[in-house]
């Protein structure tokens, strides 16, 4: 999902009408991710990567969600590389990242 679809991108994305159904899609998210946990061969991981539009139009919730899901799964490296790709509306997205600031994903 997208605040708008933009003319030069190509990606199966659609502009936003109705609310995200969050919750479904990080159950789904974490759910497929379940399906590859074999293929991490228990390595650490070392970034994760939401890369579009949808990611900064979710709430600090689910984001929050989604990294506390997958920490349950895999291990996460010490110096783990953790970026948002951000939609045009910096408002929302800087609500999400001084909120994800402030989690134990960021604390010492």
């Amino acid at each position: 999902w997208c605040v708008k679809k933009c003319p030069y991108c190509d990606f199966n994305s659609y502009a936003v009408n109705t609310p995200i159904p969050e919750q479904a899609y990080v159950e789904n998210l974490l759910r497929d991710l379940d399906n590859d946990l074999i293929l991490a061969n228990d390595r650490p991981l070392k970034s994760i990567f939401f890369g579009g539009g949808t990611p900064s139009l979710f709430s600090p919730q689910a984001i929050e969600a989604i990294l506390t899901g997958v920490s349950h799964k895999l291990a996460f490296d010490p110096n783990i590389e953790i970026t948002m790709e951000a939609t045009k509306r910096p408002k929302r997205a800087g609500l999400s990242l001084k909120f994800l600031k402030n989690t134990s994903f960021f604390t010492s």
